[in-house]
């Protein structure tokens, strides 16, 4: 799990199982950096999927192409 803008580099989400970004929807400066990580998975071609909270928990809002 990487929190608060923690550095994730691609070898690391190759090498892991499952990896988890944790940010804030609401900070420009975290939903950019986001929005950065997941354009260079998603050109790595590795999978990536965006939830967001929702009421009743959390909901599939995008997927990468796989």
């Amino acid at each position: 799990m990487a929190l608060d803008g923690a550095p994730v580099t691609l070898d690391e989400v190759r090498a892991a199982h499952r990896v988890c970004i944790l940010f804030d929807g609401g900070d420009e400066a975290a939903l950019g950096a986001a929005r950065r990580l997941w354009r260079s998975l998603a050109s790595a071609g590795l999978p990536a999927r965006y939830f967001e909270r929702a009421n009743a928990g959390w909901t599939l809002r995008a997927q990468s192409p796989r």
